[in-house]
């Protein structure tokens, strides 16, 4: 366990929990390719050109697939967000 997390609260841990099962449910919604791509740029910091040329793909095919799957997991995280709000009565 890191640093950080030791002086996270109980709640803290717990919304961190569920923050990542959040994410894990939106990643898991993703093709194969689009969880590949966030490996490579993400997890292993490789460069747009270098993913490109691992998929016979050009760059730009990489760099726009990376945008859409970003602009996708960001729809997920508001959509949920939307949702709490309308279930939890924070809406106007």
């Amino acid at each position: 366990m890191g640093q950080a997390e030791e002086t996270l609260t109980p709640e803290q841990m717990v919304l961190r929990g569920e923050e990542l099962a959040r994410l894990y449910t939106a990643v898991g919604k993703l093709s194969l390719l689009q969880r590949q791509v966030l490996q490579l740029r993400l997890g292993e910091g490789l460069r747009f050109a270098e993913i490109a040329v691992l998929f016979n793909e050009s760059e730009a095919t990489v760099r726009k697939l990376y945008s859409r799957t970003l602009a996708f997991l960001r729809t997920v995280y508001e959509q949920h967000e939307r949702r709490e709000e309308w279930c939890y009565g924070r809406h106007a």
